[in-house]
């Protein structure tokens, strides 16, 4: 998969689920596969997310409280070899 060789180049990239209630894939699965399967960092897996706010047309108080709460997660989870729930 060319995520990990994207980010890599500095690619502004998102993380998204194509119609969760067709396929079963929630959003939360996607990064969790992410982490698990590429490897992709607490870390890189924030700054995927903050990308995905900061293009997205989610309204400024929402944002903000958005990138508050992510950056929160962020310091929580640095330094951290995994940030996702053990495997379901």
């Amino acid at each position: 998969h060319p995520l990990p060789a994207l980010i890599e180049a500095g690619v502004a990239v998102s993380l998204n689920s194509d119609g969760p209630l067709f396929t079963g894939v929630p959003l939360l699965a996607e990064y969790e596969n992410a982490h698990r399967r590429m490897g992709l960092s607490c870390q890189v897996l924030a700054q995927v997310a903050r990308t995905s706010l900061i293009y997205s047309s989610c309204p400024t108080d929402r944002l903000d409280e958005a990138i508050r709460r992510l950056t929160e997660w962020q310091s929580r989870h640095t330094g951290r070899s995994t940030c996702v729930s053990p495997q379901r």
